[in-house]
């Protein structure tokens, strides 16, 4: 895994190709869009998808864990793809995840988009909080961040998008990474979860974007220089 620390808002934050951002003055580890049960929606509707994707998103979460050693962890919106996706199966799997957390680290819940229809089931979850938006370290930690005045409000971190940055030359397949997202006052994160899709965005001259491809971080534009440095991990 391959981590680079960069300096937003005169904070520092570690960005890493297992798709989290971590925090280290309040030991926070952020991720988001984790879309958990999307592939028993499809199911239900006789889509087939291979199963085991719950698994592996909860097994990355907890190598994310292990490796950072967070105090909290904050989950950006999207933890489940929408209240039919909810089957008990998932839920029991993602409250005996939740549980055998308790004693190691504090597990927040922004709300996002697909978990409002979810939210009374979600909060049968031993979530140490379940908010719309909060305030850790100088950010304000949000779903759907935007582009809010500097002069005014916090710089805003989440996810939502699930950006990606679109590859192409001539004679080669185009190719998407998923990436991280810096805009002149947000981060948006990409999607952690296995099985999400990607939209592409247009990294503006003023933007920067580190893609994760094959556990590599590689910016593809700066924004200015953010004091960057990376680290094998």
């Amino acid at each position: 895994m391959e981590s680079i620390e960069l300096s937003l808002a005169d904070t520092p934050i570690v960005l890493s190709s297992d798709r989290t951002a971590f925090l280290p003055g309040t030991r926070t580890l952020l991720l988001a869009d984790l879309h958990l049960g999307k592939d028993s929606t499809f199911r239900q509707s006789g889509i087939y998808v291979p199963t085991g994707v719950t698994e592996k998103t909860l097994s990355r979460w907890q190598a994310a864990i292990d490796h950072s050693q967070p105090t909290q962890c904050f989950v950006l919106g999207d933890i489940v793809h929408a209240a039919s996706s909810l089957i008990d199966a998932v839920f029991d799997q993602l409250d005996s995840f939740l549980i055998s957390l308790q004693s190691q680290v504090a597990i927040h819940l922004i709300v996002g988009n697909h978990d409002k229809s979810a939210r009374s089931r979600l909060a049968e979850l031993p979530f140490a909080s379940i908010q719309s938006q909060v305030d850790c370290d100088g950010f304000t930690l949000v779903h759907d961040p935007q582009e809010v005045d500097a002069n005014k409000d916090p710089f805003q971190i989440g996810g939502h998008v699930h950006p990606c940055v679109r590859l192409s030359a001539r004679g080669f397949a185009a190719t998407r990474l998923p990436c991280f997202w810096v805009r002149s006052h947000s981060l948006v994160l990409p999607a952690f979860g296995e099985f999400t899709g990607g939209a592409v965005v247009k990294v503006a001259d003023d933007d920067d974007a580190y893609m994760i491809c094959d556990n590599e971080l590689i910016q593809l534009q700066r924004r200015r220089d953010p004091q960057a440095s990376k680290v094998d991990a």
